[in-house]
């Protein structure tokens, strides 16, 4: 196999362990809704990288990069202040968002964080 089909292969695999069999602790309680269902597949897709601790560090107590997520997003306001960081960032920390990501999706992420618990 050449290196370019193994690089697809992991990817996809990759994918597919993060879309589908991530452990339950990690997901959301309550991702009823289709927004909310939505925002957690983009939430995976690009914030993870940086909100979840990396998979082989998950036993050695290893943290995630950023903050945890979990239960941020509780009301109106908080809703409204994750909206504004994913789309125009954090300082020099955090990217925005707003030229990677359309209105629709960040606010399917924030649908998913307000079930995230």
């Amino acid at each position: 196999m050449n290196s370019r089909r193994i690089a697809s292969l992991f990817a996809l695999l990759i994918m597919l362990f993060v879309g589908v069999l991530l452990p339950a602790s990690s997901q959301a309680q309550d991702s009823g809704s289709a927004a909310a269902q939505a925002g957690k597949k983009v939430f995976y897709q690009r914030c993870s990288v940086c909100h979840l601790p990396p998979l082989r560090g998950r036993t050695a107590g290893v943290k995630a990069y950023a903050p945890s997520l979990k239960g941020v997003v509780s009301d109106a306001e908080t809703e409204q202040h994750a909206r504004d960081i994913i789309r125009k960032g954090s300082g020099e920390i955090m990217p925005g968002f707003q030229y990677g990501l359309q209105p629709e999706q960040i606010d399917d992420i924030v649908a998913f964080l307000k079930t995230y618990k």
